[in-house]
């Protein structure tokens, strides 16, 4: 994805920098942002997984995870909810409970309010077939079409904006476009305000310091 479309305007006509991570960073990052968001040790591993797949096709899981955090977690009913239900707690409590189902149904599967609509993306993928996955927020829409397997291919069109809730449509399609898929990356793009606010929600995830710590500093020994 050209980073020209990460690169956007900021108010007062400046621009938002960028920070260049390595994958593993930016999983690492979203691991402990989600944890320090709420999220259980093993929805936070989901997080991790699906941001750097994000960011392996070239588009901002962090953002994506960030819209996610800062909407907050609603509490999560019991049994074995339907991605339809899950929504409402996030995208990724809908990603894991379509991992369950396993399929999408013949009229496609549609979500009101989605935060981070991008992060159901790579749940998607790991179905078989052609898919299409767009989401159309108060602003911008955009569209994945998406062929399912080990080694997903994706197309976007569409505005990558990572803020306000989306109505997410999840489709089967018969066949993928003529044009050539996303190329991949081995790096992960974020706007620095962005990292700035991620960074806020894995400092949850800090033992605060005591006296004793203190009084050992940085690498003290017992």
């Amino acid at each position: 994805m050209p980073l020209a479309l990460l690169a956007g305007p900021v108010g007062g006509g400046g621009r938002l920098t960028l920070r260049d991570l390595s994958l593993s960073e930016a999983g690492a990052l979203a691991f402990k942002a989600a944890r320090g968001g709420g999220m259980d040790w093993g929805l936070a591993e989901e997080a991790r997984a699906s941001v750097t797949w994000v960011h392996s096709r070239g588009l901002p899981g962090l953002e994506a995870l960030l819209a996610v955090l800062e909407a907050g977690l609603k509490p999560m009913r019991g049994g074995n909810p339907s991605p339809a239900e899950a929504v409402g707690v996030s995208v990724l409590h809908a990603g894991a409970a379509l991992s369950d189902h396993g399929r999408i149904p013949p009229e496609g599967l549609h979500l009101p309010s989605v935060a981070g609509p991008l992060l159901m993306v790579p749940f998607v993928a790991h179905l078989s077939g052609v898919y299409s996955v767009q989401w159309r927020t108060a602003s911008a829409s955009a569209q994945v079409t998406l062929c399912g397997g080990a080694h997903a291919d994706i197309w976007f069109t569409g505005s990558i904006q990572t803020e306000g809730a989306a109505r997410l449509s999840i489709t089967p399609l018969t066949e993928t476009p003529d044009a050539a898929p996303c190329a991949r990356s081995t790096r992960a793009s974020v706007h620095s305000v962005h990292l700035k606010r991620l960074e806020a929600f894995a400092a949850a995830t800090y033992a605060p310091a005591t006296e004793a710590s203190r009084a050992r500093g940085a690498g003290g020994a017992d």
